[in-house]
């Protein structure tokens, strides 16, 4: 194992090809193994500013349960569906809710924000958290990124 992660309703098992999220409530799980290797999802990694899919991949994951508990839910909705079958490719795909679909998107423009520095088209980061959008993404990078944390000592002087 790589790392573990707690989070208010969740822990996050960070593996070397995949990550395990386990729900405090009911024990469920779900479990993601990244198709770094197909080009479709390099781009969608590319576009969000990144060069390592797999860190697209573990920081996805991160960034669902650190937006849960910013918000305040019950757990992250995707991660939530995931864990109870929403997605078993036994089965015909269910289309995704809406509280899905948004959550999805704020996921993923949290990230490209981080990586590029560039708001979403249709103000969601904005509309969520205003003005203190760089620190709540100051936040994220913190806990997704801990190398990145600066102790207050090393601001001493600049």
């Amino acid at each position: 194992m790589i790392r573990t992660l707690e989070f208010r309703t969740a822990s996050l098992a960070i593996h070397e090809h995949d990550i395990i999220t386990t729900f405090r409530e009911d024990g469920s799980q779900s479990r993601m193994w990244p198709p770094i290797g197909e080009a479709w999802y390099q781009a969608i990694a590319r576009n969000l500013g990144y060069t390592d899919p797999l860190q697209y991949a573990r920081e996805h994951e991160i960034t669902h349960h650190w937006l849960a508990d910013e918000m305040g839910w019950p757990h992250s909705w995707s991660l939530w569906s995931a864990a109870h079958g929403a997605w078993d490719s036994s089965k015909p795909a269910r289309p995704w809710s809406q509280r899905v679909k948004d959550e999805e998107h704020t996921v993923n423009s949290l990230q490209r924000y981080i990586n590029t520095g560039e708001v979403d088209a249709y103000g969601c980061l904005q509309a969520q958290w205003g003005d203190e959008l760089p620190e709540a993404a100051g936040r994220l990078v913190a806990l997704m990124r801990p190398w990145c944390r600066l102790s207050p000592c090393s601001m001493v002087g600049a």
